[in-house]
């Protein structure tokens, strides 16, 4: 079985300490908070993550970081997706969001770069959403496109 972490402060602290973690998702801030330091330059959120990964007790770290899009740490090397041009309407439950539909990705076989790529669309779908709306498939299945192929000038009117 393959453990899957989201919390923080000190219950990130201690079971990261304890590994046997195949993905942690941390925040910005909750990373931040981790290390002991602002990681205002990508350079060093790369370098920080990538060292929780060399440590052997996480397989993979993906750091998700709202409108600068999101930061993946694995044995093979770092990965940044940038964010998805769209009108935020709530931030409420993106982080979870991002990480179900890695998770279901990572179970149903997909590689990590493209369950990366689904957690990116699916924190997006959930921007979309007033309050505490739900993400729909629909939005998750046509932004993991926007994703895989990029977005073009028409990126801000994404809804």
């Amino acid at each position: 079985m393959k453990f899957v972490l989201d919390t923080s402060g000190r219950a990130f602290r201690e079971t990261i300490a304890a590994g046997g973690i195949h993905l942690a998702k941390p925040s910005l801030g909750e990373f931040e908070q981790f290390v002991g330091c602002s990681l205002k330059d990508p350079k060093a959120q790369e370098d920080a993550a990538m060292e929780v990964v060399r440590s052997g007790r996480v397989d993979f770290l993906a750091v998700t970081m709202g409108r600068e899009g999101a930061l993946l740490a694995q044995a093979s090397g770092p990965k940044r997706l940038p964010a998805l041009k769209v009108d935020v309407r709530s931030a409420v439950g993106a982080g979870d969001s991002f990480l179900a539909a890695m998770t279901l990705a990572l179970a149903g076989g997909a590689a990590p770069g493209e369950a990366f790529r689904w957690g990116v669309a699916a924190g997006t779908a959930a921007v979309l959403n007033p309050g505490t709306g739900l993400v729909r498939r629909e939005d998750v299945e046509r932004l993991f496109q926007v994703v895989v192929h990029g977005q073009g000038d028409e990126g801000a009117s994404i809804r």
